[in-house]
């Protein structure tokens, strides 16, 4: 199984995918992470190489999911609100036998202007505030960022049960009883 976290800047996507990914016991490849390993020293990542990380990760991903078919893999890389990638990763889960589930990460209100994010947000576009331009499309799983942590993973989980043909996670009816676990994340 796939799952693809997306949704807008600011919206705490990839905190989410790195709490999933423990509480599923999947495998969490994280585009910003290898973009850091494989170009440490560029500020700014070039077309080319934004095309070649990403190849890079989904390659990282069926490999994962050929030597463990039973453990998930979370992906945290593109906003994945163009069709064509959408597309993209459900021809490539499909083509390799795995479900792809898609998660939206969504903000009720407003995210406040943040000075240090101002790069991050100019670089990938406006804030992800609920129904804002530029939504993951369907199908997909919604969640709003600005419940509790444990909240948006009990909704995940509960969707993911309800989805036909997808693993079921008994080991996790409560992802954790107060405070989110540490991240383990794959650096490719």
């Amino acid at each position: 199984m796939i799952v693809a976290v997306g949704g807008r800047p600011r919206t705490g996507k990839s905190e989410l995918a790195r709490h999933l990914a423990i509480v599923i016991g999947g495998v969490l490849l994280d585009l910003a992470q290898l973009r850091t390993v494989m170009f440490p020293t560029s500020r700014t990542t070039s077309h080319e190489q934004a095309a070649r990380l990403y190849e890079w990760l989904l390659q990282a991903a069926v490999w994962n999911l050929h030597q463990r078919p039973t453990s998930p893999v979370v992906l945290d890389a593109h906003p994945l609100t163009r069709a064509r990638d959408v597309r993209a990763l459900r021809h490539l889960a499909g083509g390799i036998g795995h479900r792809l589930h898609v998660i939206e990460c969504v903000r009720t209100a407003p995210v406040s202007e943040d000075p240090a994010q101002k790069a991050h947000q100019d670089a990938e576009g406006p804030p992800g505030d609920a129904g804002s331009a530029g939504s993951v499309l369907a199908p997909k799983i919604v969640v709003d960022t600005q419940q509790p942590m444990a909240e948006c993973i009990t909704e995940i989980l509960h969707a993911l049960a309800g989805s036909p043909g997808t693993e079921r996670f008994p080991h996790a009816p409560h992802p954790y009883a107060s405070e989110p676990p540490t991240a383990h994340s794959c650096h490719c």
